[in-house]
């Protein structure tokens, strides 16, 4: 056909190596003009959609929440466990998913890495409800490495989870497990974490930030409990922040469970996001996103508004890949193949081996699913930033906790997509 085309236009030009010509040069053009709205995107050309075999387009949240494992397939949750404050809120959505309340997990195993006697107590209560165990490294190991001890059943999806994620969709678990189960070349599936260093320039670049500036006085009247954002009265303050506070982080927080203010704008008034600490983010695994409390505060109180307008789903996507480059492996799914070959693993750090070396090795890539969103809480160095007065001197776990106790967390679901607006609120204070 472009031979017919070509010999048409030569002939009403009169010359066919005129017309041949004019043709080449207008076909060249339009090569040139695609390439350059190709490299012009070429982030979202190169890490978005189905690479590598992957199944294209999203998936439907409400089938991810009704999928089921194939016959036999086990899928079971791995528990880094070590904080009870941050079990005791990862519990409800630990029980909401297994198998008997209508989710996907056939265990919930505990690898437990803390000699503290109050957070062993706490475990040991728990440990009672069906589905749950507990498994006690007792040999000595490099860092993390000893936690995937406990894994012996080379079928089985194992989704190793920190013991700080305070939140996690209905979609998580089958978005993961069922990716990895479809796809035998991806090594491992991590799914769409909050707070997690690269994807939050990720999240940043998609548009999820909101505005928001610490308060740095205490009120003298007591303040609500809710989790909800809308109920604190908004920020009045110059646009870049309050004079002395540093949107990278270097200032302390100002006291112990301070909360943060959202700047009111509209579109007829916008604000330029880039003002605020999350204009700090990179693209990598370290940096101000794993060392910017302050980015941390804002990425939170980001999630909470969008939780509480009932949009979370504007953090999905289809797939992110990695292309070998290191990801924190907050919410990670794996075989338990892939982990038996390699334990003990040859390298202290399992982060690195699991993430970029192991992976080389075989030329299986780690990618994110974007259809399940969880919220991971902090890393060392936002909690415990300048002498611990980072974010754990937030009102952001209680926050968290706030929700899975009101709304996020019945014990038994029915697979219907839950509408987060249900208990919306409107009081400020």
């Amino acid at each position: 056909m472009p031979l017919v085309f070509l010999s048409v236009l030569d002939k009403r030009r009169g010359s066919s190596r005129v017309g041949f010509l004019t043709v080449f040069l207008m076909l060249l053009m339009l090569v040139l003009v695609t390439l350059g709205l190709r490299s012009h995107d070429s982030m979202a050309v190169l890490r978005f959609g189905s690479s590598r075999g992957g199944k294209p387009g999203l998936s439907d949240p409400n089938d991810l929440r009704r999928w089921k494992p194939p016959k036999g397939r086990r899928i079971v949750a791995l528990v880094f466990y070590g904080r009870k404050e941050n079990v005791s809120i990862l519990d409800c959505y630990l029980k909401r998913n297994l198998k008997r309340n209508g989710g996907i997990l056939d265990e919930v195993i505990f690898s437990v890495k803390t000699d503290n006697t109050a957070d062993i107590e706490y475990l040991d209560s728990i440990l009672d409800y069906p589905g749950y165990r507990k498994f006690v490294v007792d040999k000595q190991y490099p860092g993390f490495s000893g936690s995937w001890e406990c894994v012996n059943e080379p079928d089985t999806i194992y989704i190793k989870i920190d013991d700080d994620i305070v939140f996690i969709e209905d979609t998580a678990f089958a978005a993961v497990a069922k990716r990895l189960i479809e796809n035998s070349h991806m090594f491992a599936v991590s799914a769409n974490v909050v707070n997690n260093p690269a994807l939050a320039w990720v999240h940043y670049h998609k548009g999820l930030y909101e505005p928001f500036w610490p308060e740095l006085s205490k009120p003298v009247n007591d303040v609500s409990a809710s989790w909800r954002p809308s109920t604190i009265r908004p920020y009045k303050g110059p646009a870049s922040g309050p004079s002395d506070f540093s949107r990278e982080g270097e200032t302390p927080a100002p006291y112990n469970g301070h909360r943060w203010r959202p700047v009111s704008y509209s579109k007829a008034e916008p604000y330029d996001i880039m003002l605020t600490p999350a204009s700090t983010l990179t693209y990598d695994a370290f940096g101000p996103s794993l060392n910017n409390w302050a980015a941390a505060a804002q990425t939170h109180y980001s999630f909470l508004t969008h939780l509480e307008r009932n949009d979370i789903w504007r953090y999905h996507f289809d797939i992110w890949d990695y292309m070998y480059e290191r990801v924190s492996i907050n919410f990670f799914g794996m075989r338990g193949q892939d982990i038996m070959d390699v334990f003990p693993m040859p390298n202290r750090d399992d982060e690195l081996y699991l993430t970029i070396e192991r992976p080389k090795e075989l030329k299986r890539h780690v990618i994110v699913d974007g259809m399940g969103v969880v919220v991971h809480f902090s890393f060392g160095p936002q909690a415990h930033a300048h002498d611990d007065r980072g974010l754990s001197m937030t009102d952001i776990l209680d926050r968290y906790r706030g929700y899975a106790e009101e709304t996020g967390c019945p014990t038994v679901w029915d697979h219907l997509e839950f509408d987060h607006r249900e208990a919306a609120g409107t009081t400020q204070d």
